[in-house]
């Protein structure tokens, strides 16, 4: 049931939140800070879905070809994973995250994650050191499905692996396409978009947002010693609906 078409049809147009799949409440979320951190989601992450396909001279085991489609297809998987797509640092609610949670960290991580703008080389290094905050930072990489031959002793013709990405607000669709297209650098290797998904608008948070204000005192009446801060949810939930 996709619940905004029927609010629609009912003359509602406004919500005050959407409670649903909830984000964690985290400890030792980044380094130099010692308190649970309440992340709260005002943004999602979008996707992206892409076959990566190979293709080469087919024969027997016995006498092989020199180059195969599967070697193609793990030189152009293995260019994507070492090149990442650039941290989107700034662009996001990660620098008010770290703002929110400054306060409670150790210095000089304090003074850091108060000005990220000053610092924010040092932070996304930081935060690259943990697959979790590096998803915060930057849109992901995935090779979900790898698929080839299907007997021992004969060489496909063809090799094809699904791609997916978790796609950070601050990039567009297009970008990725063409990040991953630039990073493969093979012309031979055929790419085609399966699916896709837009990110999700970023919604008002802060002093002056009173739904983030109602959400972020009601945590901190059920967990106290945890600090409410704005994040970006890396999955994808049934809000979309």
């Amino acid at each position: 049931l996709e619940l905004a078409k029927v609010l629609q049809k009912r003359g509602v147009h406004d919500l005050f939140f959407v409670l649903d799949e909830g984000m964690p409440i985290v400890d030792g979320l980044i380094s130099g800070v010692n308190v649970p951190v309440a992340t709260i989601g005002v943004s999602e992450k979008g996707w992206m879905s892409l076959r990566v396909e190979a293709v080469g001279p087919a024969g027997h085991s016995s006498i092989p070809p020199r180059q195969q489609a599967t070697h193609t297809l793990a030189t152009a998987l293995h260019n994507l994973h070492s090149n990442p797509h650039p941290t989107m640092l700034g662009t996001g609610p990660e620098e008010d995250m770290l703002r929110a949670i400054a306060p409670k960290s150790e210095w000089p991580y304090r003074l850091a994650m108060s000005n990220p703008w000053l610092f924010r080389l040092v932070l996304s290094a930081v935060m690259s050191k943990q697959k979790e905050t590096d998803a915060l930072q930057r849109t992901t990489t995935a090779t979900t499905i790898v698929r080839a031959g299907v007997k021992d002793n004969v060489v496909p013709g063809s090799a094809w692996a699904v791609v997916n990405h978790r796609v950070h607000p601050g990039q567009t669709l297009e970008q990725v396409l063409e990040h991953d297209i630039r990073a493969i650098g093979d012309e031979s290797v055929n790419v085609t978009v399966l699916g896709t998904r837009e990110c999700a608008p970023v919604s008002p948070y802060g002093p002056e947002s009173s739904a983030f204000c109602l959400i972020a005192a009601t945590v901190k009446k059920i967990y106290p010693t945890a600090v409410p801060a704005p994040s970006l949810l890396l999955a994808n939930t049934d809000t979309v609906h």
